[in-house]
Formats: C-alpha cells, structure tokens, sequence
C-alpha cells in the first residue's frame, strides 16, 4: 500500500485523482467563463480551452457587469432595460432580480452574505440589495464619478473604479470612504483580486492592466493591452488572467506572469465588455490518499469538507 500526500496551491472543485504506475494523475473540474456582449445582446460562455458553449442568454439590453451567486445563478446589469437580470446555471431566465434605485448599471459585485452591489453609472451611487432582490438603498455616494467596476477584497471591503475621476475608492462593510491611494490609474474599466490579493486594473487610459499591492502600491504595468479599449478581467483556479477586448470583439489570455498567450476567444463576441467566471472553493491544505496497485479516488468538497469514494480500477 502506498500512501500519497497532494500539496495544494490551488482550489479544486471536483477532482479525479488516478493512482498509476507511472504516477499521480489530477484532472479538475472545468470552469466557464462567461462575457457579456454589450453590441450583440447577449451573454456568452466559453470553457477554460476557449471552446464556445453557446450564449448562455439572449435579448439581453445592452448587457454590461457580470455576478454570479454561491447557487451559480448569473446576474447581468442591463442597461437598457435599467434593471440586473437573473439566470440559472443552465440559461433559464429567472426575471428581473432588481430594478428600483438604477441608473444605467455597469458593474456588479455579492459581499459573503449574498447582497448584491451594482454601480449606478448614471447616478454616481452604488446601490445594494437583499439576496432576494429588496432595495436596500444607496451603499455609497461620496467620491464617485462615472462608477464602472466593483469588486471585495478579503477583508470585505468595497473597491468602487471611478471611470471619469481616474481613480479607485474603498469603502467599508458600513459604506464609508477610507481610501484612494492607488496610482496609476487612468480611465478604469475593470478590476480582478489574484490570489494573493493584488488588484488589476484594466486602464482604458493608456491600454495598460495595472497592477496594485493589497495596500495600493503600484506594482507596475502588468502586460499591455494595445488601443483595444479592455475592459472586464478575471482569473481562472490556475492564475492566468482573461481580458475582453471591446473593439477588437476578442477575449485575450495572460499568463500570471504577465505573458500574452494570444487570443483565448473570439467566436460570437460582439462588443465585450465584462466577465465573470464560475467560482471554485477554497482548496484543502493536504489530503492523505490511499491506494494500492491502481485505483481512482473521486473527491468533491461539500460545506467545506472533502467527500471521497473510491472506484476499483477497471
């Protein structure tokens, strides 16, 4: 009998681990990127191989930030209907989640307690709501200009990018301002946290991604965009970092180094604008495996706790 210790880095939401003569064998469930196509009235989705799924939702107005809820429900901020749109997993429209308090709705974000955050462009506001959709009023109005993007750090706390202003806020749990100490911020249209908290900025400014400390010092220019207008960012489990290119109707693919790794997707994108991908959990520290002569163990973490069962090999 053998005994195998997995170290971890990263967060696996459903796994296959093969035990062969030739070694260990890790296969993670994929995730699915999803874009919203602000020319094209759509909502599409593509897996990590950039392989096209299909539109995920149609007749979208005008659809501009992405969030996706602990149930994997979407939610998309649709501009010209003035409303955030609810979707299950598989597409099914689940109707307008919320529509008072909105003034052209661009980013959105969930805290851990499931309210929803959506920044009213038109309105300078951040407007919150209950996970069951009931208005919970202004989140935060001071220091916004031309709110784009959301995003919570770890501690919990807001990051409101202020497209006009040029400048990223932070907001406490309670909605105050704290800060604005980020440098290097031109005309921002997204953002994305790694996961060691760094932020990235997609500047429209100066077709730069920026990237931040988790205190605001400016790390440098994280890889060059070119005059594409980029907008929404994020990471997949294994730390390479999507773009959507607006104007060039492409989605562009860096390595967490910051290398181009060329066009990951560009088949039914029309217009691009923000991202979002399907969560995974926090990874185990180790897990001890067992196994003698072959075997297959499947594991799938459930309320924070791994399940295993085995399979003989065939």
């Amino acid at each position: 009998m053998r005994i195998l210790r997995l170290l971890t880095a990263r967060p696996l939401r459903t796994a296959a681990l093969a035990l062969l003569s030739g070694g260990l064998a890790v296969v993670a469930s994929a995730q699915v990127i999803f874009v919203a196509n602000n020319g094209g009235d759509t909502i599409g989705q593509f897996s990590l191989n950039g392989t096209s799924l299909g539109p995920l939702a149609t007749g979208v107005s005008m659809p501009n930030g992405l969030a996706l809820d602990a149930a994997g429900n979407v939610y998309v901020a649709a501009a010209g209907t003035t409303s955030v749109n609810e979707y299950s997993p598989a597409g099914v429209s689940l109707g307008t989640f919320a529509s008072a308090g909105l003034s052209n709705p661009m980013g959105l974000a969930f805290d851990a307690v499931g309210n929803l955050y959506v920044a009213n462009f038109g309105s300078n506001s951040v407007e919150r709501f209950s996970p069951t959709g009931a208005d919970l009023g202004v989140f935060a109005s001071a220091n916004l200009n031309g709110p784009a993007a959301l995003m919570f750090d770890r501690s919990g706390n807001l990051y409101v990018a202020n497209y006009f202003s040029g400048n990223l806020w932070e907001f406490s749990s309670s909605g105050l301002p704290m800060t604005s100490a980020f440098a290097n911020v031109y005309t921002p249209g997204s953002m994305a946290l790694d996961a060691a908290g760094n932020f990235y900025v997609s500047n429209q400014g100066n077709n730069v991604i920026e990237k931040l400390s988790p205190a605001g010092a400016d790390l440098g220019v994280f890889a060059t965009t070119g005059e594409h207008n980029a907008i929404g960012l994020v990471f997949d489990a294994n730390g390479n970092l999507y773009a959507a290119y607006r104007d060039a109707n492409i989605i562009e693919k860096f390595s967490a180094a910051g290398a181009d790794l060329g066009v990951f997707a560009s088949t039914g994108l029309n217009t691009p604008t923000y991202l979002a991908i399907t969560p995974v959990p926090e990874p185990a520290t180790w897990l001890l495996l067992l196994g003698g002569g072959g075997a297959v163990l499947w594991l799938r973490r459930r309320s924070g706790a791994w399940d295993v069962a085995a399979r003989p090999r065939p």
